[in-house]
């Protein structure tokens, strides 16, 4: 199945092999097919997987290898699906058979792109942030008070909210 949606000013076209539910808070990042995309997201099942190196890093269940993100159980650290970045600026995302029910939907895509390096290739980056339509991004460690700032903007200003956690920002 193959799916157009924009993320971030990304023109995206995500391939499945299964046909996904789309949930309705994700539905307004759908757009029409267009012939002219910036990446494709790939999910393909496979029955194996590559192997992790030793020169990665542990980020709660998911292991970060260079251009790769290894997704695992948390008890048992074991994949179960692998993201890679490549060189074209696509992704694919390699799931066991098992697991691609976890695939089924936009929020498991999205949780499993790696939407940072993503943004990274096509000139964006994504920031822990309350980002306002004003063009105001209030950055900052967890509880400085970047919700609370937006929610005043919007209140005493008028301002909307376009993401209170995680906002992707492009040149």
């Amino acid at each position: 199945m193959e799916y157009h949606f924009e993320l971030a000013g990304l023109h995206t076209v995500l391939c499945t092999p299964k046909k996904m539910e789309i949930s309705q808070r994700l539905r307004p990042f759908l757009i029409d097919p267009q012939t002219n995309a910036d990446c494709t997201i790939r999910v393909q099942e496979v029955t194996e997987l590559p192997q992790m190196s030793n020169f990665g890093t542990w980020y709660g269940p998911e292991y970060y290898d260079h251009k790769r993100i290894f997704h695992c159980t948390a008890d048992a650290r074991t994949p179960f699906a692998v993201t890679e970045l490549l060189e074209d600026g696509n992704v694919k995302i390699s799931v066991l058979p098992a697991y691609l029910s976890w695939f089924s939907g936009f929020s498991g895509i999205f949780n499993r792109i790696g939407l940072e390096n993503l943004l990274l290739q096509h000139h964006g980056l994504l920031l822990h942030a309350s980002l306002i339509d004003h063009g105001i991004a209030f950055s900052g460690p967890s509880g400085i008070g970047k919700s609370t700032q937006a929610a005043l903007w919007a209140q005493y200003a008028g301002a909307e909210i376009l993401n209170g956690d995680r906002a992707a920002i492009r040149k």
